[in-house]
């Protein structure tokens, strides 16, 4: 799995491997579903380092470096709730376990996706009220040239939870200190006072100002606004908010309900394999990841 191979690819079909994993299912306010996420969905920081390099697209991939040196420096905070309902079952995002080929935590048969359609009055939901640099959730540990071990290095395939890291209001010094220790692994990047990482199996997010719709000067009286052709999405974004960054699409809508939708997809890989056991399969695919 990770691999870009095309022959490989082509060889797992063939044979038939494959693995089931997780997705998440992203809700508006009335339920209505606005996208499927199988590796991030981020607020805040993320976010706005992805709407702002759509502003400079001229530039290629380096439009998110400087992009997110932009948001860095900008150090922008959002006033909001999360609440979120936890797993009491899978383990915790600092665990420091790996899903490797074969994982035991994927295999199990609990079903956490059974009790979903009360998810939305569930008394086991908790609320954190404040100011935050960036709401994340993770469904799989999302390995990259710049983060070699993950964002969420602990997070399962196929569990059925994903991993919320809440960035508390911090200093640029703090917030920093975060980022360097994802790219290089030296440290714990959760050991920090002002984050906060949780599995969960679902999480709300309700922005505590109110989005502001533009109207025209003569658009008073209802009648008038019902005339009025609808006005496009992006005037409807509470400059005070931020926008939600799901697999690198923009999700305009600031109030959302993530729910993990527990080994939705098939394709066809075997899984990371784990580098530290010895095996007759080719060694120059160990420590390929998503």
């Amino acid at each position: 799995m990770g691999v870009i191979d095309p022959v490989t690819a082509a060889l797992h079909i063939i044979v038939g491997n494959s693995i089931s994993v997780d997705t998440c299912g992203v809700y508006g306010k009335d339920k209505q579903l606005l996208r499927f996420g199988i590796s991030m969905v981020a607020f805040g920081f993320y976010g706005d380092t992805l709407a702002d390099s759509d502003k400079h697209r001229w530039m290629g991939p380096k439009r998110y470096d400087w992009s997110g040196f932009k948001k860095f420096v900008s150090n922008r905070a959002y006033e909001g709730t999360i609440s979120f309902v936890r797993s009491e079952e899978s383990g915790h995002p600092q665990d420091n376990t790996r899903c490797y080929s074969g994982c035991s935590v994927c295999a199990s048969d609990s079903d956490t996706s059974s009790n979903v359609s009360s998810l939305y009055d569930a008394s086991e939901w908790e609320h954190l009220t404040g100011s935050f640099l960036g709401i994340n959730t993770f469904t799989i540990p999302c390995k990259t040239g710049l983060s070699p071990e993950g964002v969420a290095p602990s997070c399962h395939l196929g569990d059925g939870y994903t991993d919320l890291v809440i960035v508390k209001k911090a200093s640029r010094t703090k917030f920093l200190r975060h980022l360097l220790r994802i790219a290089h692994n030296t440290a714990n990047q959760f050991d920090f006072d002002f984050i906060e990482a949780i599995r969960v199996k679902a999480f709300r997010y309700h922005a505590n100002s109110k989005p502001s719709i533009l109207h025209s000067p003569n658009s008073s009286s209802q009648s008038h606004q019902q005339q009025e052709p609808q006005q496009s999405r992006r005037s409807t974004v509470d400059p005070q908010q931020s926008v939600w960054n799901c697999d690198g699409e923009v999700i305009e809508e600031t109030d959302i309900t993530v729910r993990v939708h527990r080994q939705a997809i098939k394709i066809f890989a075997t899984g990371v394999e784990d580098p530290n056991i010895k095996s007759d399969t080719c060694t120059s695919c160990y420590g390929k990841s998503w």
